[in-house]
C-alpha cells in the first residue's frame, strides 16, 4: 500500500496523535513497571568472566586499563539479572566510582521519583523522543604509556510480550451451574489464560519467535519482524556526540556516526601518557532526537523546523560550498541519515514518489533509495519534508508500541 503523495492537515494531525499515543503507551510501561534502565544516577553490571573481586574494586589482569562510572543503586535490579545472568554488580571505591572492563549504564535526563511520577502532558514521562544525557564514562590507564582506546556503544531494546497457559475449565449451563456427564463428572474445556508478561531482549527474530512462541503468544510471534524493525528504528533514532553546546541554538557538536561490524556505534579515544591511576573522562551524549527537522535540515531558512537543531546549522556559504572539508556537523548528520535510512525512516520503500522520481527509478537513472537520498538533501521542500517526516514519526509510533525498555550498552576495548 501507497502512501498519499501530500499530507493535508488532517493526515498530518492523525500522524501526530499516532505519535503521541506511542509515547504514551511507551512512558505507562515504564512507569507502572518502575524500571527506568535509562537512569539518571548510573549503576551498572559488569559482564566478564575473567574479572575478579577485590576489596573495593574490580580489575582485570589482561588489560590496561580499567573503565569505571560514578553512580548509585539502581531501582529493579532483579530484572535485569533474570533477563542474563551473566551481569554481575560490582563494587564501588571510596569516591564511589564502579571499575571494570565492561560496563552497562542506564540513564534518563531527570528520573522523577517512581512511586509519585504520573503520566500526563504537564509531566512527561522519563524516557521519550526529546529525551537526552551524559554517559559519564571513564578510562583508568594502568600504564604509563600513551595508548588508544576503541569505545562501542549499542542501544539495547527490549520487548514486553502477554504470556498465556491453557487450563481445564468446568463448563457451566445458563445457570451456572457444573455440567457434567454420563458418569455425573465435571465435563471440562481447555481455555487460555493471561499468566503474566516476558521481557525479551530483540537480538534477532528467530530468538524472539522462539520466546515468543514459549509465551504462546501466537500474535508476538506473527510480529516479530515488527518487533527487530522497531529495535532497529531505537538505534537510529538515539543519536551520540562527542561534546554538549553551551549555547541555546543548538544542543550539540562532533557527532559519533561510524558504525562497526557488528552495526554498533564506534570511536576511538586517546589516552595520554604518565596517567597511571588518573581517571580519565570520555565524554558521550546521547539524545533521542525528537523531529526529522532537528536532525535534517541544513537550516532553518525554509521555516519547516520548530526548535533548536541537533547540531549547528550549515551556513549560506557552506551549504554553496558543499561538501564543505572538513565535513561540518551537519553534514555527518545527513550523511548517517541517508547511510542507515532504514533506521530512521519506516517503509521509506513505500512513499508514494512523485511523477518525476518515477520516471527516474523506471528509466534506471536513480535507484529509490538514490532517489530518498536526494530528497533528504532536499528536504527544505515541504513536500519532501511532509514525506520523510511521516517516515521517521511512524518509526516512532513503532518504537511506541514494540518496545518497552531499553538501555545503552558502552564496552570499551
Amino acid at each position: 500500500m501507497t502512501k498519499p503523495n501530500n499530507i493535508n492537515a488532517d493526515a498530518g494531525e492523525d500522524i501526530r496523535n499516532r505519535r503521541k499515543s506511542a509515547l504514551i503507551k511507551l512512558a505507562i510501561v515504564l512507569v507502572l513497571a518502575i524500571i527506568v534502565w535509562l537512569f539518571s544516577s548510573i549503576a551498572w553490571f559488569s559482564k566478564n568472566k575473567n574479572a575478579s573481586g577485590s576489596g573495593m574494586s574490580v580489575t582485570t589482569a589482561t588489560m590496561k586499563f580499567d573503565i569505571a562510572t560514578k553512580g548509585a543503586k539502581i531501582r529493579n535490579e532483579s530484572t535485569m539479572t533474570n533477563i542474563n545472568t551473566e551481569y554481575i554488580e560490582g563494587v564501588s571505591d571510596e569516591e564511589d566510582f564502579y571499575s571494570s572492563d565492561r560496563l552497562l549504564l542506564r540513564f534518563t535526563p531527570d528520573a522523577d521519583d517512581p512511586d509519585t511520577d504520573i503520566n500526563e502532558y504537564e509531566n512527561p514521562p522519563d524516557i521519550s523522543p526529546g529525551s537526552s544525557g551524559e554517559l559519564n564514562l571513564y578510562v583508568i590507564p594502568k600504564v604509563d604509556e600513551a595508548f588508544s582506546v576503541n569505545v562501542s556503544l549499542n542501544v539495547v531494546a527490549f520487548a514486553e510480550i502477554d504470556k498465556y497457559k491453557t487450563v481445564a475449565e468446568v463448563v457451566t449451563d445458563t445457570n451456572s451451574e457444573p455440567v457434567t456427564d454420563e458418569n455425573e463428572e465435571p465435563v471440562t474445556t481447555m481455555v487460555t489464560q493471561k499468566a503474566g508478561t516476558e521481557i525479551i531482549e530483540l537480538t534477532n527474530e528467530n530468538a524472539f519467535r522462539t520466546a515468543a512462541s514459549n509465551a504462546g503468544n501466537e500474535e508476538a510471534y506473527d510480529e516479530a519482524a515488527q518487533y527487530l524493525a522497531a529495535a532497529d528504528y531505537l538505534r537510529g533514532h538515539i543519536l551520540f556526540f562527542g561534546e554538549s553546546n553551551d549555547t541555546s541554538s543548538y544542543y550539540y557538536v562532533s557527532p559519533i556516526t561510524e558504525r562497526n561490524a557488528d552495526s554498533h556505534i564506534s570511536f576511538d579515544f586517546d589516552i595520554p601518557a604518565n596517567q597511571s591511576g588518573e581517571k580519565i573522562q570520555v565524554p558521550i551524549y546521547w539524545m533521542w532526537t525528537n523531529t526529522f527537522g532537528q536532525i535534517a535540515l541544513k537550516n532553518n531558512n525554509s521555516e519547516l523546523r520548530s526548535g533548536p537543531p541537533v547540531v549547528e546549522d550549515l551556513t549560506n556559504e557552506q551549504i554553496t560550498a558543499l561538501p564543505n572539508d572538513p565535513m561540518t556537523d551537519k553534514e555527518k548528520i545527513i550523511q548517517y541519515i541517508k547511510v542507515n535510512k532504514d533506521s530512521f525512516l519506516k517503509d521509506w520503500s513505500l512513499i508514494d514518489f512523485t511523477q518525476a522520481e518515477l520516471y527516474q527509478i523506471n528509466n534506471n537513472q536513480k535507484t529509490p533509495a538514490q532517489v530518498i537520498d536526494s530528497m533528504i538533501d532536499s528536504a527544505d521542500s515541504e513536500n519532501n519534508f511532509n514525506r520523510l517526516s511521516d517516515c521517521y514519526n511512524t518509526a516512532d509510533y513503532a518504537i511506541g508500541t514494540k518496545i518497552a525498555y531499553f538501555m545503552i550498552e558502552v564496552a570499551v576495548n
